[in-house]
């Protein structure tokens, strides 16, 4: 071979070297893009799997407190319990003040006079005869919230918005149920779970000295009318404002943020799939050492993944930032943990998937530790230094390799998958610690 050749060939290996090099990186990049993507479109995007993750977070101490709030608020409102004892106790005021006068014989004049005068109202006594009564309200809606028939009704209300909100972001206004944006903001609309609290506190009786009689509607969001509002205001002898029973969720300058990235990951969730495994086969191709490529992909997926799940935190803590009051805080903390925990589930068993190609993959290149440990003629290597550990503490490495396995069944949840995946590590791990406490003992694996 002439020097001219060798340095082409050295030039083609480094070309091929650097060309291997950022294909793995795209693609461990790529097999984030592919989970995320993926999980997007079959999870947040998929009405039935969203509700499913997030039902069993809905029964949450926070989330009933969060939703409690929001719904005996709308109810205190609209039922408007200061301003009806105002209306009545006004009339007794009035009822008082004529017959004083018709008692006393007064003229026009003195009457005119006699209203003036700075005397005690019972009108004045709205305000603190309302607070109690409101108090109670607010108790007797956090039972409801908290009741087995409202969490039953609950599921259907969030899949509803689920349903608004997905049409939001992909822009289907065709599609729009219960989700709205009015002057720059995202709202949901509660007001069948209002007029449901509503019916709930007047059937218990502490509306009866307030309100004479209610007929209300079966509130579910089946069908909602578009008539709902005006409807419930009838029922309660009120013009109810054209913004009851809607919540504020977030500002459309931020839905158009999440619109654009949830609209991406969406469209692209099968292509980034499809390209990852293309820039892999092209990685190994190209590659002239196999093996060690198969080892540079998976460290590097998992390293993608770390730096993922990193992004992934300071994303959460940003938006729990944007929300006003610990109390929504609290609550969006447990909705976004049910709802990240299956994404966070497949990324680990991805992960166990990636460690054990990569540990094959290196030790299918037989390293000399490895030949070392497979040795047992003297000067081995590190056996010659593991094995009296391992003998004088069979019992303690056997109980740290079973710890370790139970800690990632602890992190990643105990399924199928992640059983046989790990129960395999572990078994592998004991019969090594075995084979080196009692060679004699543990029948040898043939090599050949």
């Amino acid at each position: 071979m002439t020097a001219e050749s060798a340095q082409r060939d050295a030039r083609m290996r480094r070309t091929r070297s650097v060309a291997t090099t950022i294909l793995v990186i795209l693609a461990s990049l790529g097999v984030v893009l592919s989970l995320v993507g993926a999980w997007v479109k079959t999870t947040l995007f998929d009405t039935d799997s969203f509700v499913q993750v997030v039902d069993s977070s809905l029964t949450s101490e926070e989330i009933v407190t969060v939703i409690s709030d929001v719904v005996s608020e709308q109810a205190i409102l609209a039922l408007d319990i200061e301003g009806r004892l105002e209306t009545r106790l006004g009339a007794i005021d009035t009822y008082l003040s004529d017959s004083l006068a018709d008692a006393l014989d007064l003229g026009p004049a003195q009457r005119a006079l006699l209203s003036r005068i700075d005397l005690p109202q019972f009108a004045s006594l709205a305000g603190p005869i309302a607070e109690p009564i409101e108090r109670r309200i607010e108790e007797s809606v956090d039972g409801l919230v908290a009741s087995d028939g409202f969490q039953e009704v609950l599921p259907e209300a969030i899949a509803f918005a689920h349903r608004g909100a997905v049409a939001l972001i992909r822009d289907d206004i065709d599609a729009l149920e219960n989700v709205s944006i009015v002057a720059g903001e995202v709202q949901w609309n509660i007001l069948p779970l209002v007029e449901r609290a509503i019916g709930h506190v007047f059937s218990e009786g502490i509306l009866d000295s307030v309100v004479d009689s209610l007929n209300l509607s079966v509130a579910t969001y089946v069908g909602v009318r578009e008539d709902a509002l005006a409807k419930l205001g009838e029922a309660l002898g009120t013009v109810l404002p054209d913004d009851f029973g809607q919540v504020t969720v977030m500002s459309e300058e931020r839905l158009e943020t999440w619109q654009g990235l949830a609209r991406t990951l969406d469209r692209i969730a099968m292509l980034a799939i499809i390209l990852t495994v293309a820039l892999l086969v092209a990685a190994l191709v190209v590659s002239h050492n196999k093996r060690r490529t198969l080892v540079q992909f998976a460290a590097g997926s998992v390293i993608a993944l770390v730096v993922a799940a990193i992004v992934q935190r300071n994303v959460l803590e940003a938006l729990n930032e944007a929300i006003p009051g610990p109390p929504e805080q609290a609550a969006a903390t447990v909705l976004f943990d049910a709802l990240f925990t299956n994404l966070r589930t497949v990324a680990w068993v991805f992960v166990i998937f990636a460690a054990l190609v990569g540990v094959s993959a290196y030790l299918a290149g037989r390293p000399a530790w490895l030949e070392g440990l497979r040795s047992e003629a003297p000067g081995a290597g590190i056996v010659t230094k593991v094995t009296p550990l391992v003998r004088a503490n069979q019992d303690a490495f056997s109980a740290g390799g079973i710890a370790v396995a139970l800690l990632i069944w602890w992190i990643v949840g105990l399924s199928t998958v992640s059983f046989f995946l790990v129960g395999f590590l572990l078994g592998g791990y004991l019969w090594w610690v075995a084979k080196l406490a009692h060679p004699d003992a543990v029948p040898a694996v043939d090599q050949s």
